[in-house]
Parts: structure tokens; C-alpha cells; sequence
């Protein structure tokens, strides 16, 4: 996790990758099923686990979000009335928490009213809780890891022969961390290694008068509420009474359960001082409410509500529901809320069910309020999310394409789609509405893993798509509209051209050895990343065969995939800077990686100028987008992950249209470009100008330069036959400096 560990130094040091300028997070609207979306760029969720904190330390309790679809932090601050909260997302504060996998709690165990963290191991192949302390000051939140020492840093206990060993719990299962005997210090109570019998660590700080700040736990019922749960059904077998364990025809089950994962949320459900249990399995759809008819120090589970909470809407929420009781609605009530905790084939839309607590006393505990809390707020297509920048129907707004991995079906029929978003905002100020949830009718082809691409395939001055797809190969369509026309395709065409790369074909449209074609780059689950150059034959632009004239397999010699791993999800773009031409990658583990010296050295070795380029993790299988969408000379960077969803962020990176301004200064100086929108030709009045040369660029909204000419002359014309309808920018440098002033081309 190399990367992972760099990123959180950048952002402690206060440092953006290798420029001198930050990042900035854009906030463009985006109008879905004819509702705005609050916050439509926060990325989706697919596995969330939630806990509560106090982030800006105002007093007001906000979200700290895990999702483990994307091993990624999300945090919400609480915002809006206090009896009718609403949750904005501030992704400032995840940037504070450590590296964390699988699952996290946020749990307050040295009382200091600082929320600290208990999460899976971070040493390899060990199945363990690892602890971090919380500290807070002038706006910055510190986690310092807590010390167990030797062999593992892990929380340990001493078994009954003197041997120390680290308490377990599964990278799959999801534990509770509570105050169960109700002494003040927090215990653990999680499934043993068999995964049939729960194991209860009771923490000793108060049996032993240690220091709050001191953590020693003891295994101290290793059949903890005396019930067996078996994995093949829901329902549990509970003992015969408190202090004893379950036992079927005489024979103890402590040795043969069978499990493979489990979820638990402890909480007091029927307000008796005692802690019930929420079982979740990665079996079922449903949750299972035990009801604890012992004490607080000796726990006997003897009463279930298999379809929890069956006095309302009960959860069924395939697949391995996980339970949370965090208070959400400002009525200072606990509330209920439920997530998938699995990432393969499981739910990927309504992932967020809340569950508002009553005290109404007609037997109802919860009423369900929405089954997409958070969600409902985001752009989120299921699992996975590849964007590209596009103007669909050419009025000079750049809109977005993006492709999903699939969205679940019951069925387990994969359901990949593109999703257009129009921009229906200015040119200064975009904005986006959904305007088609099957675009091109995708989903026909019941595949998985679309990515799309765009460019000029075949030469005829219109942009075509390419989409591929997760088997490796590609599919395209031609688009018969003509230059500076709404897109219209031809009935799309599978397995084009003959390419298949073998798994996860991420195709981008380039021209890299600058001789006007288009050329083709494609990344795979592999990590490496294709080159297939362009013929010269717009019929058949593309030889598969890697080994035919400069196409290779190695871009570069790029691959994303960490030591040790075999798998990395290449996810190329390349961009057009001021400092020349920059190939981005995403990755499996979703650091974007930024190379240089591309065009001269496609086949040689590039140089790595950023290993985590942008200003915190955005998940895992990244794939970024590029372009100066609201033409202020910086590039803008949407970038999908697993989540199914998008995050903007506003890059530091120049487009070509400043290449100059390091050392000549931007000025505001007499400038004329007529007539404007322009059609055919575009005129540029140099007449103020002083006489010499001055060198005349045209540059499309991506920060590309598409006309230029050094001249004496007072006036210069471009000749637009060919480019696509859009916003352009006309940029003049000579002795007194940069000037520049848009145009719309028709």
C-alpha cells in the first residue's frame, strides 16, 4: 500500500503532486430524474459502513463513511436544521484518517470524547484488530497507531496456557466494539474462527483500575449468549439457559460450525439494560434480531426476529446485510441503518437503507425512510463508473459518457449501460441533466464493464465511439453524422477490428506520433497498456496483432499492477499540457499514475512524474477523464471507481493554451476575433499589436491546439472546415505578452 501511505503525506505537508497550485473541487449542478442532485460528485457507495464523529468539533454529530467496495473514506458534515439534519460531503477531513481495509468502527474507548479507531489488521495474511488513537487540534484530526507490541501490534489476550494471541475477526466479517457489561470500557464481541459460536473480549481497563488510556482484553466466553448459528439457515439454536452453551443430541457444536461471514450490531432493542444482537450472514438477505434474556455480564440469547424489523418493512438487501445504529434524524433517538457488506454480486443501488427510530410505543420500533441514504444524492450507476468527455450534439458543451461495470439483478444477468449526461449549462459555468440511461442501447448485448472513448476513427471529421468492454474486446460506433453535427451512429459493431486484449479493454483515442490519425490506446485487467497505431486505411484503421509494425503491448513500459499482484485495470488518457504532451493511468488499487516523455517514447520507457497524482484516494479500478470543460485554462479531472460513481476535481494542470505563461505574463490586451460564432472562417485583428512577429494559436475546449501560425501580418484568418462545433479559444503571444479571447464555432 505503498501508494496509499504517499498520498496521506502529500496531504499532510500540505503538497499537490508535482505543481505549486492545489486542487479544487468544482461544484456543477447535475439534474437526475428531473430532481438536483445535493452532492452529485461524491462517488457513490456500494458497501458503506457508518460511524459518528464530530469532525469540525462544532458540537453537531457528522459521518465518517467507509466503504469497502473501494477501501475508501467518504465524511459528511451536518448541516441544516438540528431536528431535520441534511449531510454535505467533505472529503477534507478523509484525507486525515489512515490507510484502512475492509472494516472500520469508530469507537471512543480512552473517553475523552474523541472518537478513536478500531479496524482490520494491517499486517498481511493476519486476521486482527488494529487501534488508533484520536487527537484534534486547529482543525487537523491525528490517528496515532496504539501499541500492543510484539508479535503483530495487533489487539492480543493470553489464552489459558500463557500464550499470547491476537484476537480474531475476519477480514469478511463485520464485529461489534460496545460496552457490553456495562462497567464504562468498550468490549468486543465478533465471530470465533469457526464462525458458528460468537467469542466476547472483555476489555480489563476497569476490572483491573488501568488507565483509560490503557487497552488490555481477555477471552472470556468463547460461546458468548450461548446460541450456535449454523450458516445454512438464518434462525439460530440457543442454549438452555444463562452461562450454558448450545449443544444438539447431546453433541457440542463448539468444533464443527460452519460459517463463512457475519455481521453484528450490538444494541439494546427492548430498552432492558442489556445488549441484544443484530446478526447479519453472508447467506441471507435478511437481518436477525436476538433477543438477550440474561444480564449485562452474562449475556443468553433466547428470542429472535428472523425477518428484523418484521413490524415494518423488513430488510431484504441481498447480499450480507451489516447493521449500524448512528442518529441521523435529530430526534436524538438511535436510528437503524443497513448496507451490503459484500462487494461481488451484491446490491449496488438502494445500498443505504435508514431506518428512523420511533417512541410512538405501538410496537413499531422503525419506520424505513429510504433505501438510498447518501446515495440518492450522487451520481450512482451501480458498480463502476467510466467517463469520457464528449459533445454529443455539438453546441460547443463539452457533456459526459460514462459506462458502468454492471448494475445487480436478482437474476445475475450483467446489466451494463452508458449513461449521457447533457451540459445545459454556459460555457463558463457547466451543468449537467441525465438525459439517457441506455445510451446506444448498450445493454442488449447483456455484457459487463463498458468504457468509452472518442475520436475521429475514420477520418471523416466527425467523432466516432469505442467501448470496451470486460472480456477484452471492443465495440464501435461509427458516427455517419458529418462534421458539426448532433451525433447519429450506425448499429454498433461488436469485436471490432479483431482486438482483444484479454480482459477489462479500456480503449482512449489519441493521436500519439502526431501524423494526423488517430491512434489507439487500450488498458487491461492486467495493468500493462496497448498501442495499436493507425494504418492509414479509415477502413480498417487498426491491425489486431501486436507484433505488426509499432503496435506493442507494453506503452511505455507502464504497468499498474503492484509487486505481488497479478492484476492492475489500466485506465489510459493522455493530455495535452503546457509542459507537453502527459499520459494518466488509473489502477486496480486506484492511484493515478502520471507519466512523461510520451510521444517519444511509446515503445521505450516513460518517465513516472506522479504516483498518486491528485489530492487523496478516489477507490479503487480508477478512470479518469480530461478536459477544460469550463475553459479557464486548467484541465478538469472526473474520475469513476467501483463505487459506480464520479468525483470532479479541478486540476493544477495547465492546458496548451498557457503554454507561455511562465514567462511572458497574461495581459488584457487589444484583441478582436471576428465574426463570432464563426462558421467556415475566423479573422484575428492584430492591428493594436506592436509590428514583429507574433505566434497565433486556436485551441479547442480539451486545451489542444488545432490552428496555429507565426505572423507579421495585422491580420491572421483560420480556416475551421473540419473542426468540431464548439467553444475555442484564440490565443496571441507577442512582445507585451498572452492575450486571448473565445470564439464560438458553429
Amino acid at each position: 500500500m505503498k501508494y496509499i501511505q504517499s498520498v496521506l503525506f502529500l496531504f499532510l505537508i500540505g503538497a499537490f503532486s508535482v505543481y505549486g497550485q492545489g486542487f479544487s473541487r468544482p461544484d456543477w449542478p447535475v439534474i437526475q430524474n428531473g430532481q438536483p442532485l445535493n452532492q452529485p460528485f461524491a462517488g457513490g457507495l456500494n458497501a458503506p459502513q457508518v460511524s459518528e464523529i464530530d469532525l469540525n468539533q462544532d458540537g453537531r454529530q457528522d459521518l465518517f463513511v467507509f466503504d469497502r467496495a473501494d477501501n475508501v473514506v467518504l465524511t459528511f458534515i451536518q448541516s441544516g436544521p438540528v431536528d431535520d439534519p441534511v449531510y454535505i460531503y467533505e472529503p477534507a477531513y478523509a484525507s486525515m484518517f489512515p490507510p484502512l481495509t475492509n472494516w472500520v468502527l469508530l469507537r471512543d474507548y480512552n473517553r475523552d470524547g474523541l472518537p478513536d479507531i478500531y479496524a482490520y489488521s494491517d499486517v498481511p495474511g493476519i486476521d486482527g484488530i488494529t487501534v488508533y488513537t484520536s487527537s484534534y487540534s486547529d482543525g487537523n484530526w491525528r490517528f496515532d497507531r496504539y501499541e500492543f507490541g510484539p508479535p503483530f501490534n495487533l489487539i492480543q489476550y493470553e489464552n489459558t496456557n500463557g500464550n499470547t494471541l491476537q484476537a480474531y475477526v475476519s477480514r469478511i466479517d463485520y464485529p461489534a466494539v460496545d460496552d457490553i457489561d456495562g462497567d464504562g470500557d468498550l468490549d468486543i464481541v465478533t465471530f470465533d474462527p469457526g464462525g458458528s459460536f460468537v467469542d466476547y473480549y472483555q476489555n480489563q481497563q476497569v476490572e483491573q483500575g488501568l488507565a483509560e488510556g490503557v487497552l488490555v482484553y481477555e477471552l472470556v466466553d468463547n460461546c458468548w449468549g450461548g446460541f450456535y448459528e449454523s450458516g445454512i439457515n438464518s434462525e439460530v439454536t440457543f442454549s438452555d439457559g444463562p452461562g450454558q452453551c448450545v449443544t444438539l443430541d447431546g453433541i457440542d457444536l463448539a468444533a464443527t460450525g460452519r460459517h463463512a461471514g457475519s455481521t453484528l450490531l450490538t444494541l439494546d432493542v427492548d430498552d432492558d439494560g442489556d445488549k441484544d444482537l443484530v446478526l447479519g450472514d453472508i447467506s441471507f438477505d435478511n437481518l436477525n434480531l436476538l433477543y438477550n434474556e440474561g444480564t449485562p455480564e452474562q449475556a443468553w440469547m433466547n428470542g429472535q426476529d428472523v425477518r428484523f424489523p418484521s413490524q415494518v418493512t423488513p430488510v431484504d438487501l441481498p447480499v450480507f446485510p451489516a447493521a449500524f445504529e448512528v442518529e441521523v434524524t435529530g430526534d436524538d433517538r438511535p436510528d437503524l441503518l443497513v448496507a451490503p457488506n459484500e462487494v461481488q454480486n451484491a446490491e449496488d443501488l438502494d445500498v443505504f437503507w435508514k431506518y428512523r427510530a420511533n417512541d410512538s410505543g405501538d410496537g413499531q420500533p422503525y419506520t424505513l425512510v429510504t433505501k438510498r441514504f447518501l446515495a440518492e444524492d450522487m451520481i450512482d450507476l451501480g458498480t463502476g463508473a467510466q467517463p469520457v468527455f464528449v459533445d454529443y450534439n455539438q453546441d460547443g458543451l463539452l457533456d459526459i459518457l460514462v459506462g458502468n461495470t454492471s448494475r445487480f439483478q436478482r437474476n445475475g444477468v450483467p446489466d451494463a449501460r452508458l449513461f449521457l449526461y447533457e451540459n445545459t449549462g454556459t460555457p463558463g459555468e457547466p451543468a449537467f441533466t441525465l438525459v439517457d440511461e441506455d445510451y446506444l442501447e448498450m445493454s442488449q448485448f447483456s455484457q459487463s464493464g463498458y468504457a468509452p472513448a472518442a475520436g475521429d476513427i475514420d477520418g471523416d471529421g466527425d467523432t466516432d465511439l469505442l467501448i470496451g468492454e470486460q472480456f477484452g474486446t471492443l465495440f464501435y460506433a461509427e458516427n455517419t453524422a458529418g462534421p458539426n453535427q448532433p451525433f447519429a451512429f450506425a448499429p454498433v459493431q461488436a469485436e471490432y477490428s479483431g482486438i482483444d486484449v484479454g480482459l477489462a479493454a479500456t480503449p482512449y483515442l489519441v493521436d500519439l506520433n502526431e501524423d494526423e490519425r488517430v491512434d489507439l490506446l487500450v488498458g487491461e485487467r492486467t495493468g500493462n497498456i496497448n498501442y495499436f497505431e493507425h494504418t492509414g486505411h479509415n477502413e480498417q484503421p487498426y491491425q489486431p496483432d501486436l507484433g505488426t509494425g509499432n503496435n506493442t503491448n507494453v506503452v511505455g513500459q507502464i504497468n499498474t499492477r503492484l509487486p505481488g499482484f497479478i492484476t492492475g485495470y489500466s485506465a489510459p488518457v493522455v493530455i495535452d499540457t503546457e509542459d507537453g504532451l502527459r499520459l494518466l493511468t488509473g489502477s486496480e488499487e486506484g492511484a493515478l499514475l502520471l507519466y512523461g516523455s510520451v510521444a517519444d517514447q511509446v515503445r521505450g520507457t516513460m518517465t513516472e512524474l506522479d504516483a498518486s497524482f491528485g489530492p487523496m484516494r478516489l477507490g479503487m479500478r480508477t478512470r479518469p477523464a480530461m478536459a477544460d470543460v469550463d475553459g479557464d485554462g486548467y484541465l478538469d479531472m472526473l474520475v469513476g471507481s467501483m463505487r459506480g460513481g464520479l468525483q470532479l476535481l479541478s486540476t493544477p494542470m495547465r492546458t496548451r493554451m498557457t503554454t507561455s505563461t511562465r514567462s511572458v505574463s497574461k495581459i488584457d490586451y487589444p484583441l478582436e476575433v471576428f465574426p463570432n460564432p464563426a462558421v467556415d472562417r475566423v479573422q484575428v485583428d492584430l492591428r493594436h499589436w506592436p509590428f514583429g512577429k507574433k505566434q497565433i494559436s486556436l485551441i479547442n475546449n480539451k486545451g489542444q491546439v488545432v490552428r496555429q501560425v507565426t505572423s507579421n501580418d495585422h491580420r491572421v484568418a483560420f480556416n475551421l472546415i473540419g473542426l468540431p462545433a464548439g467553444m475555442y479559444v484564440v490565443q496571441v503571444e507577442g512582445s507585451p505578452g498572452i492575450a486571448q479571447r473565445k470564439v464560438m464555432v458553429r
